[in-house]
């Protein structure tokens, strides 16, 4: 936690003072994706019939934003057709 102070004086010498405590934070824990069913071969080869995605939360006061094949999209949707997508969200 910081706090700062602003103190104003006049030249009479009366004061008035206000302060603000905030916590900084400089960090943003890295949002993770998966293939909620991975259908290929094995599990880990990212081949699915199944264009359903899971999401982490993103934490409180981030703005979360999604890229599906480099466009820009408000959020994500299932893609309607076969393919090779790359979805990018970013916190």
């Amino acid at each position: 936690m910081h706090t700062v102070v602003v103190t104003d004086t006049d030249v009479a010498g009366n004061t008035a003072s206000t302060s603000i405590t905030f916590s900084l934070v400089t960090s943003v824990t890295a949002p993770t994706i998966s293939l909620v069913s991975d259908t290929g071969s094995n599990t880990t080869d990212n081949l699915s019939n199944n264009g359903n995605l899971n999401f982490s939360s993103a934490g409180a006061g981030i703005a979360r934003s999604y890229t599906v094949n480099g466009s820009s999209v408000a959020s994500y949707s299932v893609p309607s057709t076969d393919g090779v997508y790359t979805v990018v969200v970013t916190d």
